[in-house]
């Protein structure tokens, strides 16, 4: 467990995303944010990366639609699709990133 600990708490964000669990990244979207920004941002963070080198999220989904869905849409909306070797399940007050194995 102190091993995974050491590991998690060298993640170059740790502060910013601290419910990193078991290689799950879970990140609360802020009123001012898009989800689709967030996705983007975690990910981006979670790969040591930036935001900008990663593909358009508009390859995996339909990031005009999941955001109005999402900013928009009932509490109990939920969006699931993979992008940028993660499955992401979006609601609209969290992002929950799995990476693919």
């Amino acid at each position: 467990m102190e091993i995974l600990w050491k590991f998690l708490s060298s993640f170059p964000y740790a502060e910013q995303y601290p419910n990193i669990v078991d290689f799950r990244i879970s990140r609360q979207i802020r009123d001012e944010e898009s989800p689709a920004e967030v996705i983007v941002a975690a990910i981006a963070a979670a790969e040591n990366q930036n935001p900008t080198s990663l593909p358009p999220i508009y390859d995996a989904v339909a990031a005009d639609a999941l955001n109005r869905l999402l900013v928009n849409g009932r509490e109990d909306v939920e969006v699931s699709f993979t992008y940028y070797r993660y499955h992401v399940s979006a609601s609209p007050t969290e992002v929950v990133l799995n990476p693919i194995e």
